[in-house]
């Protein structure tokens, strides 16, 4: 990555956090800020990791799909099969 586009996320992601701190000022006056803000912090690296996961369950299951015989979708978008693709797959049965 270019270090201005980490620049750039990383300003998004302070703007976005100070707009989640006024926000919840106004919304929970009783409550601390650093208790908001671990709560947020918390709630994105959750976020973070559900992502993470299911990208790695899409990536083995179009693993198996293809190690099994299956199409890749975007070889659709052609007018025929790739170079080898039905003798690779005579091969396995």
């Amino acid at each position: 990555m270019k270090t201005t586009f980490k620049l750039k996320l990383l300003v998004l992601a302070l703007a976005l956090i100070s707009l989640m701190m006024i926000f919840s000022n106004d919304v929970l006056p009783n409550v601390a800020k650093l208790t908001v803000l671990t709560y947020t912090l918390g709630g994105l690296m959750v976020l973070a990791a559900c992502l993470f996961a299911v990208i790695v369950i899409k990536a083995n299951i179009n693993q198996i799909v293809l190690n099994h015989g299956g199409l890749d979708t975007a070889w659709l978008w052609f007018g025929r099969n790739p170079k080898g693709l039905e003798q690779a797959q005579s091969n396995k049965e």
